[in-house]
Parts: structure tokens; sequence; C-alpha cells
């Protein structure tokens, strides 16, 4: 099997679950820290972010249905933020994807690889699959905690 392939069916695998539901925004609650997410290097600055975050190690990235909670964020000046509130100390992962076309989805196109950009947070690899939860866990204590993502483009 080629490299070529072997990332289509990864890129694939990862994306079909991900972030084919539909995106429910979570409201903020007072108490708790917040983690913020900056996401930069985009492809371009059409459209808007989808950022979900999950503290189950065993949904993390495949079971929308089980994330925390997720936020949207407009590109601006090259870069976009997604802030997540009222997070209780614990460790948690985030998968953000770049929306080009404001569906609320990843769009895909042959064999379903994904046609727009998808990261992970600590900019985990995508390797033969999504990163597990431990390659993209982010630690949240008692203060705010700022993270930056780079923006990863599909293969072509």
């Amino acid at each position: 099997m080629t490299g070529m392939i072997k990332r289509a069916i990864c890129l694939l695998a990862l994306a079909w679950p991900i972030l084919a539901a539909e995106v429910v925004l979570t409201a903020e609650t007072a108490s708790g820290a917040e983690l913020r997410v900056i996401v930069t290097d985009f492809s371009s600055e059409t459209g808007q972010i989808i950022a979900r975050v999950f503290d189950d190690r065993d949904a993390f990235p495949s079971k929308p249905d089980k994330m925390m909670m997720a936020e949207r964020a407009v590109i601006q000046e090259g870069q976009a933020v997604a802030t997540f509130s009222g997070l209780e100390p614990g460790t948690y992962a985030v998968v953000i994807a770049h929306d080009q076309n404001l569906n609320n989805r990843v769009d895909r196109g042959f064999l379903g690889i994904p046609t727009e950009d998808v990261v992970f947070s600590n900019n985990a690899r995508i390797s033969l699959g999504p990163p597990s939860f431990d390659e993209a866990a982010i630690v949240v204590d008692q203060e705010d905690v700022t993270v930056r993502v780079q923006m990863s483009r599909p293969p072509k």
C-alpha cells in the first residue's frame, strides 16, 4: 500500500466520525478555568473553525456525541481563537476543523478524504489514524491555559 493511500485511509477514518455530527454549542459557566486554543497557519481566511474539547480518552476524537463542549470562531488576521470556559482541573484534548464554506461540517472528496483542514491540540500528528488522547492531552489546573496550534492540510 502506498503512503498516499495509507494517509487517505487514515484521514477518512479520522474525519468521518469526528466532525460529521452537527455542532452543539454549550453555555459557558462562571466557575472553573478557561482553555484558549489559538489556531494559525490557515490555507485561507474564509469560513470558521469548529473546535471540540473532550475529557474522555475513549471518546476522543471519534465520538463527537461524547464531547464536553464545542465552539465556533471566525478567522481574523490569520488566526482564530476558541475559548472553553468553566473547565474543572483535569486533562483535555481538542480537535479543530477549518469549516471553509460555513456548512458546520468537514467536507470530503473522493473516498471520503477531507477537503478541509483538521488539527489536534499539541499539534498531535496523524499517523495511520487519529492521535491518541495522550498525544493531544492538555492539562488544565486552576489557572487559565492558552495553547497554540497550526492548521494541518489534507493531502491533495
